[in-house]
């Protein structure tokens, strides 16, 4: 795992990215001034969300963008974007014949534009040139438009022998990123082919997804710790029945109540309620599938 994460993975981190004063010449930030705009109208994060999005994902093209956007299902697809404001700024842009990223865009957000380029142009890289190997499965899976389930359904066992290659993407921050590869999906990817391959080492970082703002990488790192069996119920055994209790805690009843029904797990909830320090969300989850 640490070979793959030096040599695919670190590149692609924001503690090895290295900003070059030739990358900061794409959007060089413009005073958003002077006759020639007045009559503009306003704009907001949105605009420059979609100018992000359109110069990472379509290479500039706005026409490229709105096509993409007219398709109901394809995986990109940020809700929060609508096609008509694609549209608006396109007609914007061409009647003042100037890229509206050098107008909007920030030094921040240029940068951002530049990091993103990178990685989709390094995982690129090893897509192509190691097309077979469990890295390069990998990074075909990222890249490719197919929805989640469809990859994960048709994937290959020489990534399932080696889900250790996954376990980086699991709590990668950049990937969950829309501008970077996969449109933010690459952890929920890896999460999803970890429960398939039912990888036991995966455990531990599964479990720290539970509790994290995004509700469907939550769902799917239940479902995989479920999937891994009897291994990740024995953990949550371990976590809940330690003391002091803690947000862990709360993590491992959770988990246990998609191991019902079972004898085991239904004892243990018994007999932690009866601890007069289960209290609030805990309490909750015990009783609830208690009652079950």
């Amino acid at each position: 795992m640490d070979d793959f994460k030096e040599k695919y993975l670190s590149p692609f981190l924001p503690h090895s990215f290295e900003w070059s004063e030739e990358e900061t010449k794409v959007h060089e930030e413009v005073p958003f001034s002077g006759d020639e705009f007045t009559d503009l109208p306003l704009f907001d994060e949105e605009d420059k969300e979609i100018l992000m999005h359109r110069d990472v994902h379509f290479s500039g093209s706005f026409g490229a963008m709105l096509e993409y956007y007219t398709q109901e299902d394809a995986k990109g697809i940020q809700p929060e974007i609508e096609p008509g404001r694609i549209a608006f700024l396109e007609r914007i842009q061409n009647l003042f014949k100037k890229d509206l990223a050098s107008l909007l865009l920030s030094g921040a957000d240029a940068e951002r534009v530049a990091k993103m380029r990178k990685l989709h142009a390094e995982l690129q890289g090893v897509a192509e040139q190691n097309p077979a190997s469990p890295e390069g499965i990998l990074a075909e899976s990222i890249l490719s438009e197919d929805e989640i389930e469809t990859i994960v359904e048709q994937a290959s066992q020489v990534l399932l022998d080696k889900p250790e290659v996954l376990l980086p993407l699991v709590s990668s921050e950049e990937f969950l990123d829309p501008l970077s590869p996969g449109y933010g999906l690459a952890p929920l990817l890896a999460i999803e082919l970890l429960g398939k391959a039912k990888y036991q080492g995966a455990i531990r970082d599964l479990f720290l997804c539970i509790g994290r703002s995004d509700e469907q990488m939550e769902t799917a790192a239940l479902s995989a710790l479920k999937n891994i069996g009897e291994e990740a119920k024995r953990f949550g055994i371990k976590i809940l029945k330690s003391r002091p209790i803690t947000l862990d805690t709360e993590r491992a009843a959770l988990v246990l109540t998609h191991f019902l029904p079972d004898t085991e797990v239904q004892a243990l909830f018994l007999e932690q309620l009866q601890d007069p320090g289960v209290k609030g969300t805990l309490k909750q989850y015990l009783a609830g599938a208690s009652a079950g």
